[in-house]
């Protein structure tokens, strides 16, 4: 009688051990489960990383194309001004022109027609002038703005990048984070279910 009794008890105990296997078995998979659907969470943010990198390289190309943009319009304004002042000389050399001729009215009527004449053309010359320094003056104010409105483009677009980089970083840091403890939890469960199975 106590022999039977013995045995329903050990019976009974083989059964909860049993019982406990499974359900170390069950919280096994649902560890693994769970450590896999991190390490592809993992995997999607760092693609996610690598398309940040990418949009911070193509906005410090953008940068550097406004950089060139910029660079051009500053040798366009050098250039402007050379031709302003060579302008500048010529009219001036037409003043002189100008004056010698006022001066020399005195000697003959045909030559003051012809200094009538030359102080004609100097200033349609000047008048040409002008009108291509306002050309260039509002061209380089156009370029100005141009290369305004693109270095604020980029640096907002650079300044975004960088926040959605170190987001991203801390969400791939997380994840490491969690696949760590995940892997804690799979290790000490796979050492309790060896000891249970031993203890079997």
């Amino acid at each position: 009688m106590r022999a039977e009794a013995d045995r329903d008890a050990a019976r009974r105990e083989a059964d909860g051990m049993r019982q406990e296997r499974d359900e170390a078995r069950h919280q096994i998979d649902s560890v693994r489960r769970e450590l896999t659907d991190t390490r592809h969470e993992s995997a999607t943010r760092a693609r996610e990383l690598d398309q940040a990198l990418a949009d911070l390289r193509a906005a410090r190309s953008d940068r550097d194309g406004a950089n060139a943009a910029r660079e051009a319009a500053l040798q366009e304004r050098d250039e402007a001004r050379t031709a302003r002042d060579e302008a500048t000389a010529a009219l001036n050399a037409a003043r002189a022109d100008v004056e010698r001729a006022v001066g020399q009215v005195a000697e003959a009527q045909a030559q003051a027609a012809r200094a009538a004449e030359e102080s004609a053309s100097s200033q349609r010359v000047l008048a040409e002038v002008r009108a291509g320094a306002d050309r260039d003056r509002q061209a380089r104010e156009r370029a100005t703005a141009e290369i305004a409105e693109v270095r604020g483009a980029a640096e907002r677009d650079a300044e975004e990048l960088r926040r959605r980089l170190d987001a991203a970083r801390t969400d791939v840091d997380a994840a490491h984070e969690r696949v760590a403890q995940l892997s804690a939890q799979v290790s000490d469960l796979a050492s309790a279910l060896a000891a249970l199975g031993s203890n079997r």
